[in-house]
């Protein structure tokens, strides 16, 4: 095994007793001792080697989701670093994956809470929908009710009247109407 550039700098990163100890077999070998420090360094290696990265895999439409919300939020507000923006990913692939809650209807809910003008002061991360409330409700589920609560008709009454105002053609029509019964009644 050849010693590279990186597997210097990971031995120096090594513990002080692990140090310690290669650096006493080194100054052995160098009073002439039959000690192998080549053999240390590289089990050290093979045994501290570093794991490979592992790469996020997240929802098709995650990526589109998150750059569209980047324009409901102010500029100081985006990530600003990569941690950051893994959870802001992250959030919205759990809204997606398993909330199963459709990119539409997320973007509309994030647009509409970003344009509420008491939500615009208290909603400043995507992280927080998938967050519950003091209720123990996802924010997420919270948001669709109260939208949706906001936009809902309200429900027709069979029984009431028809409220539809009356024109004055409308007007003068049923007072003429009423005057002709009044005078056939008083005949």
């Amino acid at each position: 095994m050849r010693i590279t550039q990186k597997d210097i700098y990971r031995i120096l990163q090594m513990s002080d007793q692990d140090a310690g100890k290669l650096f006493k077999k080194y100054l052995k070998a160098k009073q002439g001792e039959n000690v192998d420090v080549c053999t240390d360094i590289e089990e050290h290696l093979l045994k501290n080697k570093p794991k490979p990265k592992k790469t996020e895999t997240y929802h098709k439409d995650a990526y589109f989701v998150y750059n569209v919300c980047l324009n409901y939020f102010e500029e100081t507000l985006h990530p600003k670093d990569s941690k950051t923006r893994r959870n802001w990913l992250q959030t919205i692939d759990g809204l997606l994956r398993i909330d199963k809650i459709p990119p539409n209807e997320l973007l509309a809910l994030i647009r509409k809470a970003r344009e509420d003008e008491f939500w615009r002061k208290n909603f400043l991360s995507i992280t927080k929908l998938r967050k519950n409330n003091k209720d123990g409700v996802k924010y997420v589920h919270y948001f669709q009710i109260l939208f949706k609560k906001k936009e809902a008709p309200k429900p027709v009454n069979p029984y009431a009247r028809n409220t539809k105002k009356a024109s004055d053609k409308d007007l003068q029509f049923i007072q003429n109407m009423y005057k002709k019964q009044r005078e056939s009644k008083n005949q």
